[in-house]
C-alpha cells in the first residue's frame, strides 16, 4: 500500500509524535481526492489538511505546528511503523 503522501514526507514528520499521533492510510473512493494528507484534531476536526501529494517546505513547517499546538512536543524520533495503520 502506497504512504499518504508520493514521498512520505507527512509520515516522516509525525514520526515524532509516535506516542500521540496515530498514521492511518486509506485508500481513496473517489477519483480525485480533495486532500492527500489531513491531521485531525483530538475533537476530529481538522487541524491541518495538504492537497499535494509532495507537500513542500512550508507545508511541512505548518504541520509540524498544528501539531505541537494540539498534540504537544514531539518525542525523540522513531522509524514511524509503530502507529502506521491502513484501512
Amino acid at each position: 500500500m502506497s504512504p499518504p503522501t508520493e514521498d512520505a514526507s507527512v509520515a516522516g514528520e509525525l514520526a515524532q509524535w509516535h506516542d500521540q499521533v496515530d498514521i492511518v492510510i486509506a485508500q481513496p473512493q473517489s477519483p480525485a481526492p480533495v486532500a492527500t494528507a489531513l491531521l485531525l484534531r483530538p475533537d476530529c476536526y481538522v487541524a491541518w489538511a495538504a492537497a499535494s501529494p509532495r507537500p513542500d517546505p512550508a507545508d511541512l513547517d505548518a504541520l509540524r505546528t498544528a501539531t505541537q499546538r494540539w498534540f504537544g512536543a514531539a518525542e525523540p524520533a522513531h522509524n514511524g511503523s509503530e502507529n502506521l495503520r491502513t484501512t
